[in-house]
């Protein structure tokens, strides 16, 4: 895959590239799979430097190559690539390109350059493993992480809509307050077990592969809708 390209379609001197200088030179093979992690499983996107509204035309710019990039790459994979890599299209690359459409569209002004630089970053860096023949075994180790890194972002997610959802009903009873505070606690007691079986779920598989992760979640997307539903059933019925 080629680099991306320089764009002069800014003034200001802190562009994207010249932000992002050692981004943009070639990544050694060892260094990558470890750029790929920080991407994805960073929680907090990188500031941006200057005035955002100059960089817009160079993010789109380099968003649609690497979109572009990204498309082929799905093809390829879709097309009889390697079988073994198939997973990347459902784990990495349809979420990357909903994502830029997404944040395509939601663009306003400074509104959403952050989550765009972000979002090239990690587009870059699966791009240029992906180009990388000797990585392969590498890629597959990331997706996988990914993989378990988002099912455990939907089991905390789980445990923070059932909380929400004990002091939505909470409200909606319209009690007094030593009457609410009785009850939350009736509720709260009753939906602990239920909870504590989600958090149980956190746990990674012994050996994660592209060949087993797949099992391995839909095996614990069934203990998760067990939990939940339940959790909701005993919020319900205080």
């Amino acid at each position: 895959m080629d680099h991306l390209e320089n764009c002069d379609c800014t003034p200001s001197p802190h562009s994207y590239e010249q932000v992002n200088e050692n981004h943009a030179r070639p990544m050694k093979a060892s260094g990558i799979f470890s750029r790929i992690k920080k991407a994805f499983f960073s929680s907090r996107p990188q500031k941006e430097q200057g005035k955002p509204l100059h960089k817009i035309c160079c993010l789109h710019k380099n968003a649609d190559r690497l979109r572009s990039e990204l498309e082929q790459i799905r093809s390829e994979l879709l097309d009889g690539g390697d079988g073994e890599m198939l997973p990347m299209v459902g784990e990495v690359i349809d979420p990357l390109l909903r994502d830029v459409q997404r944040i395509q569209r939601g663009l306003h002004k400074d509104e959403g350059v952050e989550e765009y630089h972000e979002w090239i970053q990690k587009a870059r860096l699966w791009v240029a493993l992906y180009s990388k023949d000797s990585e392969k075994e590498k890629i597959k180790a990331a997706v996988a992480e990914h993989a378990i890194q988002k099912t455990m972002e939907r089991i905390d997610r789980d445990v923070n809509l059932i909380e929400d959802y004990v002091h939505q009903h909470l409200d909606l009873l319209e009690l007094h307050p030593e009457e609410q505070s009785l009850k939350e606690h009736s509720i709260k007691k009753a939906v602990a077990p239920h909870i504590e079986n989600l958090l149980a779920l956190r746990v990674s598989p012994v050996e994660p592969s592209l060949k087993t992760i797949d099992e391995w979640r839909k095996s614990l997307d069934k203990f998760r809708a067990k939990h939940f539903n339940s959790a909701l059933k005993a919020i319900e019925k205080r």
